[in-house]
């Protein structure tokens, strides 16, 4: 039985870490800062549980008192789901910031049970220690199993759990199976324990010396020791009873589990692979979320419409490449300017590489995304697509970042030559970047700026939105579009073109207003990192 309670206490608190990352993302994301703050409180969690544990068996050992321990942390975790939220948004209401943030909610969430969990494998070793000449032996295997456990929980909730089952059934779940792991652990006789910690003891008072042996006290109404055994019989029933209690307990917290559902208006949600994703109605409006950023949206009533604003700007790409036929769209999302570009470029062939199988999956089923012979859908990182496929692409759109998920990997200048490789002659890259043209939160698009203009001859800047100009802090979408071609093209050319294009048909969106935006003035580079597959630190330029 100490060995279960050892490898699942394990399993359950690594689960509980992966599963911690989904609870705090709606929020905070996944950055570094998050997976920072999770995996410092854990550790500080285990360590402190690690020492109370040890100075806790010392005192009383008894397999009794390790179900208690057991079992206090299994109804944490099995309430988290109930509360959790309402402790995030509150904590992100206080705007700690990107670091202190994650790092305050991974605390009020976490810290206490894991410290429980963390006090299973001392106090294990020590009811499992049959003398001080077997001490290490038997650590070394308990940790060794924890370890095991360790292993199991991280990929089983990986790989299986949060995919499968989502947050809060996977919460739930881990609660429950500590409750019924304890009730398992209470049923075994008591004396079992008793004894092999007493034979442990023994080994080290004969270890120690002679020692002057002690009469047995006599309690106040004579009783011996046996007479004290003796007693212990007709307590058999009433902890018989109290095992069915906490059975009949157990089995109703697993039907109150089922209180925990989503809002009224979501029609799907699921924790994924890469996001906790989510698709809503708000009026006419259908949104898709990943972890606490809007990602797409459609209008239920004119579906072909693009909602974002930013999603229009990408048709500029179009203007600097107006014989294309061949695009690469790296990143799905719902699919809306896939779909603009299929319902107004007949002659394009698309390709998209997406790298969640289930954005793809609610992208068809919730957003009407509809792959035909001129749009594929590729199931790959959109990276490891570009060294795959030998296929040339006239226009390359890349909307893959959000406010706080931004794939690294992705803005190197080693990705760009690939993508560089990849582009015909003629070739444009149409890039959606989150950040800000000045000010203090402008590191990382004009870190983005300087790693375009070393692989591309040609870099064009179009904030999104009302600009106004030099001292403009505003985070805000920029679309970067960056061209093969050496020649300066003006504002005045592009709307030249941009108009013959519209007037032939050639473009049925007339994307002149947004030529307005174009950044004429010099984007400063020369204070900030180029980013490289060694050294890209996307989340500190973003955020400080």
């Amino acid at each position: 039985m100490l060995k279960l309670v050892v490898v699942m206490g394990g399993a359950v608190l690594m689960a509980l870490e992966m599963v911690a990352s989904r609870v705090l993302a709606p929020q905070f994301g996944s950055s570094i800062f998050v997976w920072g703050s999770l995996i410092s409180i854990f550790l500080i969690a285990i360590s402190v549980g690690n020492y109370w544990g040890g100075r806790l068996a010392d005192r009383s050992p008894r397999l009794s008192l390790l179900a208690a321990l057991v079992a206090a942390p299994g109804v944490m975790i099995w309430s988290l789901p109930f509360y959790a939220s309402d402790v995030t948004r509150w904590i992100a209401g206080l705007e700690l910031g990107p670091r202190l943030g994650p790092l305050a909610a991974a605390f009020i969430l976490f810290a206490v049970p894991s410290i429980f969990l963390g006090t299973i494998s001392p106090y294990a070793i020590r009811l499992e220690v049959r003398s001080v000449e077997t001490v290490g032996d038997t650590a070394g295997k308990l940790y060794a199993l924890s370890t095991a456990g360790s292993i199991v929980g991280t990929l089983g909730a990986s790989f299986l759990l949060i995919p499968s089952f989502g947050v809060r059934s996977v919460l739930h779940g881990l609660g429950i199976a500590l409750l019924l792991l304890a009730l398992a652990a209470a049923a075994v006789p008591s004396g079992t324990a008793s004894r092999r910690a007493g034979h442990a003891a023994g080994e080290e008072r004969r270890q120690a010396g002679p020692v002057r042996e002690r009469r047995p006290r006599r309690g106040a109404g004579g009783a011996t020791s046996g007479t004290a055994r003796m007693a212990l019989g007709p307590a058999e029933p009433r902890r018989t009873l109290l095992l069915l209690g906490g059975l009949a307990m157990v089995l109703a917290l697993a039907y109150a589990s089922r209180w925990s559902a989503a809002a009224g208006d979501v029609l799907y949600e699921k924790d994924g692979l890469y996001h906790k994703i989510i698709v809503q109605d708000r009026g006419s409006i259908r949104h898709l979320h990943f972890d606490n950023t809007y990602q797409s949206a459609m209008d239920l009533e004119n579906p072909g419409e693009l909602v974002f604003l930013y999603t229009r700007y990408l048709h500029l790409a179009k203007v600097f490449a107006p014989e294309a036929k061949n695009v690469l769209f790296l990143g799905l999302g719902g699919g809306s300017i896939q779909k603009s570009f299929h319902a107004e470029y007949p002659d394009m062939r698309l390709e998209v590489a997406e790298i969640d199988p289930d954005v793809v999956e609610v992208a068809k089923r919730f957003f009407g995304v509809r792959e035909d012979r001129r749009l594929t859908i590729h199931t790959v990182d959109g990276r490891l697509f570009l060294q795959k496929t030998a296929a040339q692409y006239d226009i390359a759109v890349l909307d893959a970042f959000s406010y706080d998920t931004i794939p690294f990997h992705l803005t190197t200048r080693e990705f760009l030559e690939e993508l560089s490789e990849r582009l015909s002659p003629g070739g444009v890259v149409a890039a959606n970047v989150i950040g800000a043209v000045e000010g203090p939160r402008s590191r990382l698009f004009r870190s983005m700026v300087r790693t375009y203009q070393e692989v591309f001859p040609q870099v064009y800047i179009f904030p999104v939105g009302r600009f106004d100009g030099r001292g403009d802090s505003t985070v805000r979408n920029i679309i970067l579009i960056a061209t093969k071609s050496g020649e300066r093209l003006s504002k005045e050319a592009l709307a030249a073109r941009a108009a013959a294009l519209f007037e032939r048909r050639e473009m049925i969106r007339d994307v002149r207003p947004f030529l307005d935006s174009l950044l004429t003035a010099e984007v400063p580079t020369h204070d900030v990192v180029t980013l490289t597959d060694d050294y890209a630190p996307v989340d500190s330029l973003q955020h400080f």
